[in-house]
């Protein structure tokens, strides 16, 4: 697991507004689902998905995380953002430097 569900659950209770405001969760629920490593975001009222990647972005930022984990959607039309890391090719030919 790339970090603590919890300690990212967290972190998005104490930094989502909802009207400009810190800890007005009234009409958003979120959820932790240990099993599939997974945390949602319910809202009775509109929300942008490019928020929920800002907060998540600023929380690997935070945490020192951001230079190897990426956040990406998984579809066009999804609502779905998964934490992946950047491709980082190894050149094994550092060694064999000739003169």
């Amino acid at each position: 697991m790339i970090s603590e569900l919890y300690d990212q659950k967290r972190y998005l209770d104490q930094n989502f507004k909802v009207n400009g405001k810190r800890h007005n969760l009234e009409n958003i629920t979120l959820g932790l689902n240990e099993e599939a490593h997974t945390i949602s975001v319910e809202s009775t009222i509109p929300i942008t998905k490019k928020y929920v990647k800002y907060l998540t972005q600023k929380y690997l930022c935070k945490h020192h995380m951001r230079d190897w984990v990426r956040v990406l959607s998984t579809g066009h039309n999804s609502s779905t953002y998964v934490l992946k890391y950047y491709k980082i090719l190894n050149d094994d030919d550092d060694g064999d430097e000739s003169d």
